[in-house]
């Protein structure tokens, strides 16, 4: 169930991040699309991947195995 939820949270995160235009930075806090482009897509292409990952351990663990 932990890795339903976490899949759950960082596409909830990410859909988030897509309709403000911006998302966290270590340092400088929250930026957005246009001042930082290569940072955002780079966490948005992660937070995609943790979510399918998780997603994917799940469907493993549940129906799978």
């Amino acid at each position: 169930i932990e890795s339903l939820v976490a899949a759950v949270l960082c596409l909830a995160y990410r859909a988030y991040c897509m309709v403000k235009g911006g998302t966290h930075h270590q340092g400088k806090g929250w930026t957005s699309r246009e001042e930082s482009p290569k940072g955002f897509i780079f966490t948005m292409a992660i937070y995609f991947v943790l979510a399918i990952s998780s997603l994917i351990y799940f469907i493993y663990l549940n129906f799978i195995r």
